[in-house]
């Protein structure tokens, strides 16, 4: 089955900790994103695992910290973003992590 949304976003909740949102995205014909050769390569499927977090600066030194290189990454002057971390080989699918709010900053 396809999905024709460009974006689709869902709440969930993994283990005991609350994710707020996990979205996916879809990429265009002829974008040369990460997202088109993902499934140029491998076709369909899910291309990220996304999680909201509180501190998107934190999240990454933990990750990287657990042995998660970074593949992509940005940040806002805020330090509110994202990282996507090079996953797919041990965990069968790349990671996110993004932060988009802090209040005050």
């Amino acid at each position: 089955m396809k999905c024709q949304a460009p974006r689709a976003s869902w709440l969930c909740c993994i283990g005991s900790a609350i994710c707020r949102t996990f979205s996916c995205s879809f990429a265009s014909s002829h974008d040369p994103s990460p997202q088109r050769i993902h499934l140029d390569s491998k076709g369909e499927g899910v291309f990220h695992l996304g999680f909201e977090v509180t501190d998107a600066d934190a999240a990454e030194t933990e990750a990287k910290r657990s042995g998660m290189p970074v593949k992509m990454r940005g940040r806002r002057q805020n330090r509110t973003g994202f990282t996507y971390y090079d996953t797919a080989d041990k965990a069968g699918v790349i990671l996110l992590t993004r932060a988009t709010n802090l209040p005050g900053k």
